[in-house]
């Protein structure tokens, strides 16, 4: 193997790595926005059980596996954003962390017409996701993960 295939290697794979981390954190930024937009606004958009009731019927299990999704979503767009976004992105890291998001909330947030068929929902055991209202109470919680993505990735990259 040539010195040249081992470096690209390497470097797809650092970026996986930091990618993936930097993303597990902006995971975490993203809950915590969660859990204040939730208080602030009483709309009751629980990510966790949205993620996990639809795979077990306890709300206290769908909340642990839906942070278990949670975690492997968040590393995963991360290393997404490491490996094809971040290089490809106009602008600086915070800007480029924003832009990803926009793009990846635009592309699934779609799914969520589907949700009068999730079992938390039609529960009550969360609110509505597929209204203007939360579509907008929601983006506070992307800005989070898309700052702190943005923000992370190069300082993870330079040490």
């Amino acid at each position: 193997m040539s010195a040249d295939v081992t470096a690209r290697r390497s470097g797809l794979l650092a970026r996986l790595v930091t990618g993936s981390i930097a993303g597990a954190l902006a995971g975490i930024a993203y809950l915590v926005a969660a859990g204040i937009d939730n208080r602030v606004s009483g709309r009751r958009l629980y990510d966790l059980l949205l993620l996990g009731r639809p795979f077990v019927s306890s709300p206290r299990r769908a909340n642990m596996l839906g942070l278990l999704l949670h975690a492997g979503n968040s590393a995963g767009l991360g290393a997404l954003y490491g490996i094809v976004a971040e290089p490809r992105l106009p602008g600086p890291p915070v800007i480029k962390g924003l832009t990803f998001v926009t793009i990846e909330g635009t592309v699934l947030y779609p799914i969520l017409a589907l949700e009068e068929h999730h079992p938390a929902v039609a529960a009550d055991e969360i609110g509505p996701y597929w209204t203007w209202k939360s579509f907008l109470w929601n983006w506070p919680r992307h800005v989070a993960y898309g700052a702190v993505l943005g923000w992370v990735l190069p300082r993870l990259r330079n040490r």
